[in-house]
């Protein structure tokens, strides 16, 4: 594969996200950009900010697996998904012949195919990785306390920040008891146990106002 032939349009819209990808996980593992700590975090009104009213965003981002690993990690996997997977259907296809008529079904597949890998691989990770840290506070003793959700909460997967005794804020794993209703991003909730198998917390909605 020529240097030239890598730097074709129909290949540089994988190319480059491939190789930003891998400077961006570097960054995320060595750099400290692990977002499940409190220390990057302000206030509960300042952590909804990152959301804003994109409540959409919330769940396509917990689809893809954001209720497993970092968003930096995610957007990290997603772009060495995407660059990897696209440059080799491209290779599969035989862009090179017809560029124009075969980079729609090319950009299709790879996008479909990059979240779907994603998604498995940030499931994979979640579940080998810790996925919570509580800075010098047993797990146990976040159990009762409010905190509210950043990301939805469902019997699978959420994210929520919670305040300890000490006024550190974490951002830890967190879901819904079996039979639940989803509890949507932005809501106050209470902690309510801790899953040690699935390494979360169990929540539910604060009844205070």
């Amino acid at each position: 594969m020529s240097y030239h032939y890598l730097l074709n349009w129909w290949n540089l819209i994988y190319t480059l996200p491939l190789a930003v990808s891998v400077l961006w996980i570097l960054i995320s593992v060595v750099g400290g950009m692990q977002e499940s700590s409190g220390d990057d975090l302000g206030d509960g009104a300042d952590s909804d900010a990152d959301l804003g009213d994109g409540h959409g965003m919330s769940r396509f981002l917990a689809f893809v697996g954001a209720g497993d690993v970092s968003i930096s990690m995610l957007v990290g996997l997603l772009m060495l998904t995407w660059g990897s997977i696209g440059m080799l259907i491209n290779r599969v296809m035989g862009i090179l012949d017809h560029p124009s008529a075969l980079i729609l079904p090319s950009i299709l597949i790879t996008l479909v195919a990059s979240f779907t890998v994603t998604r498995a691989v940030a499931e994979i990770v979640g579940r080998i990785t810790p996925r919570d840290e509580t800075f010098g506070v047993e797990r146990r003793q976040l159990v009762g306390l409010l905190g509210h959700t950043v990301y939805q909460a469902t019997e699978k997967s959420g994210t929520i920040n919670v305040r300890d005794q000490y006024g550190t804020v974490h951002r830890v794993q967190a879901k819904v008891q079996e039979g639940e209703s989803v509890i949507a991003p932005g809501t106050d909730v209470v902690v309510i146990d801790y899953d040690e198998d699935e390494k979360r917390f169990v929540v539910r909605k604060s009844d205070l106002l």
